[in-house]
C-alpha cells in the first residue's frame, strides 16, 4: 500500500486545492502501476503552522510564501518546468524530458 505524504503550511493551499493534490498525487501512481493501485493508495496532508517551517535554515511565515507567490510570474508553471525555493524567491527552472 503506497504511502504518500505531503507537508505543507497552513493557509497555503484552499480546501479545494488540497484535494486535487490528492488526487493527483494518486493518478501518478495509477499511471505508474495501473488502475488496481487507486484504492490502495493512501495520501496524508501535512499542515504546520506559520513559523514552524524552515527554509535554509530560517523559519518561513505565511506573510513570505504569500510575497513569493505574489512575485511569481504565474499560478502554474508552464509544462516541462517546475518552481523551487532559491534565496527566499520563486525561480522557474526547466525540466528536460528523459
Amino acid at each position: 500500500m503506497p504511502l504518500i505524504q505531503i507537508t505543507t503550511m497552513q493557509e497555503v493551499f484552499t480546501s479545494a486545492q488540497k484535494q486535487e493534490m490528492i488526487a493527483r498525487f494518486t493518478d501518478v501512481l495509477v499511471s505508474l502501476q495501473g488502475e488496481w493501485i487507486r484504492p490502495a493508495t493512501v495520501v496524508v496532508l501535512d499542515e504546520v503552522k506559520s513559523g514552524q517551517f524552515g527554509l535554509g535554515g530560517e523559519a518561513i511565515t505565511i506573510e513570505a510564501v504569500r510575497a513569493m507567490a505574489a512575485a511569481s510570474p504565474a499560478a502554474s508553471p508552464a509544462p516541462g518546468t517546475y518552481q523551487r525555493l532559491s534565496d527566499h524567491k520563486l525561480v522557474e527552472a526547466s525540466v528536460e524530458a528523459a
